[in-house]
Formats: C-alpha cells, sequence, structure tokens
C-alpha cells in the first residue's frame, strides 16, 4: 500500500514539474529532473531558459513540512489506532553491509555472464545441428526424387519391351497365317 502512495505521490510531483497551468505557455518549461541536473552542474540557462541557482527557501520549507506531517500521520496515527503502540522503525546503517552487497552483485554478474556464455553455445550448436538437419533433409530429398525418376524410366522402359514383344507376336501371327 506504501508502495502505491508513493507512486501516486511521484506521479502528481511529475504532473506538477510539466504542467503548470491548463492553458498554454509562450515560453518553454523545464522538467523537475532537468532543473536539478542544471543546478548541480552550475548551469545558469538550460536550452534558453534560465535557471535560478537555488530553490525559494520558503517553498522548500513549507515542502519538507508537509511531508513530515503525512509521514507522521501516516506512520504513528495509523499505529496507534491499530495496535495501540508506536511502530517500531528498525535504524540501520544503509553502507553497513555494502561490502556483501557489492559482492554479491559482482557473483551475480559473474553468473550472468556464464549463463550467456553456455546460452550462445547451445543457440551455436543448434543452429550447427539445424544446418545438419536441413543438409540430410535436401539430400534425402535428392534421393527420393533420383529413386522416382529411376522408377518412372523403368516401368517405361518395361512398357516398352511388352510393346515389342507384343508387337513380334502380331509379326509372328501373321507369318503363321499365311
Amino acid at each position: 500500500m506504501l508502495r502505491v502512495i508513493t507512486f501516486l505521490r511521484e506521479l502528481a510531483g511529475l504532473w506538477r514539474a510539466y504542467v503548470h497551468s491548463y492553458s498554454f505557455q509562450a515560453k518553454p518549461t523545464l522538467c523537475r529532473m532537468c532543473v536539478l541536473q542544471a543546478r548541480a552542474n552550475k548551469l545558469t540557462s538550460l536550452a534558453g531558459v534560465a535557471i535560478s541557482s537555488h530553490e525559494h527557501s520558503g517553498q522548500k520549507r513549507k515542502r519538507e513540512e508537509k511531508k513530515k506531517k503525512r509521514f507522521n500521520e501516516y506512520f504513528f496515527l495509523k499505529t496507534d489506532k491499530s495496535q495501540g503502540e508506536p511502530a517500531k522503525v528498525a535504524k540501520r546503517d544503509p553502507f553497513a553491509d555494502s561490502g556483501e552487497n557489492v559482492l554479491l552483485v559482482q557473483q551475480l554478474r559473474d553468473q550472468i555472464t556464464k549463463l550467456h556464455s553456455l546460452v550462445a553455445q547451445k543457440e551455436a550448436a543448434m543452429l550447427e545441428k539445424d544446418k545438419k538437419i536441413a543438409t540430410l533433409q535436401a539430400d534425402l530429398m535428392s534421393a527420393e526424387r533420383k529413386h522416382r525418376e529411376k522408377v518412372e524410366q523403368l516401368l517405361k522402359e518395361k512398357d516398352e519391351a511388352i510393346q515389342m514383344v507384343i508387337e513380334r507376336q502380331r509379326q509372328a501371327n501373321k507369318q503363321v497365317k499365311k
């Protein structure tokens, strides 16, 4: 549920970053990420749009206060009503196990590269087998075609031989009748 709420808040923030009013504006505007990146690079203008070097402190302070208020309302007031005691948030140093994470990420990357190479080898073997199958099928088809042609030739020769025998028989019968 928290992810959905966070997503909707981010989506609303992106909407506000692009659309400041519903009417068309004559001057170009930049998205929040472009402005932040330009500030980080210490640029005074980007794509013809002037960029201030800092946020208005009043707006920033109000935004931070709203954020804290929402956070406290969501987590502490909700848990007070449902459980009767405040939720305990684990305080962890995010960089405490970064060495383990780096090692795990490296192991996973190595495993991925090994699997990619294995897949490439198997695909090459399959391609080679497909070529061999295609060659054998072509050989089989040509052998079958040659066999059919030979059978047709033999049948034709047999018919000619039978016709010759019949013709000789007729001539022999004519000579006997004379």
